[in-house]
């Protein structure tokens, strides 16, 4: 299961870079989940439905992450009043190190803030680096999948985030 999962995920991902996504095409769906945010809240794969949502994996002592997360931040509220949302969850790190560094980078988080505890979210998604991001639409079905740091600036993503808003 794993093994397709990452699979899917890296060649839908290389279609959606190459720019031949069909409307018609199936999507997989985010994988059954379940986590408390830092401040209590709690979300399952339920909560991708109606909405955008960019699903953001990363940890506090990932430098990639300190980059793009205040970038996340400017792009949830150039947003504001669309149907779009972002879970940050934090992995590979304790919950004490996520909360410290949200508590001491509060412009860079104006969204929900989860910890993944011993990594079972992230394994589920398939993310294995940080920072992983993953882009569903209002149906909860993945649109793009992404390693690393960058994301935001590929035309590509620009174009789907702009198709499926």
């Amino acid at each position: 299961m794993k093994k397709t999962m990452l699979l899917t995920i890296f060649l839908l991902f290389s279609v959606v870079l190459s720019g031949e996504l069909r409307a018609d095409e199936v999507r997989p769906k985010a994988p059954p989940f379940e986590l408390i945010s830092l401040k209590g809240e709690k979300i399952t794969q339920e909560n991708l439905i109606g909405k955008v949502t960019l699903v953001v994996f990363w940890a506090s002592w990932c430098g990639t992450c300190q980059n793009e997360l205040p970038k996340i931040a400017r792009l949830q509220k150039k947003l504001r009043g669309k149907p779009f949302q972002v879970f940050a969850i934090g992995f590979k790190d304790t919950r004490k190190n996520i909360g410290r560094y949200v508590a001491s980078h509060q412009k860079a988080f104006p969204f929900q803030v989860f910890y993944d505890t011993q990594n079972r979210v992230s394994r589920r998604f398939g993310a294995r680096v940080t920072p992983t991001l993953f882009l569903f639409d209002k149906n909860g079905e993945l649109v793009v999948p992404f390693q690393g740091g960058g994301l935001l600036e590929h035309p590509q993503f620009q174009k789907a985030l702009e198709d499926i808003l």
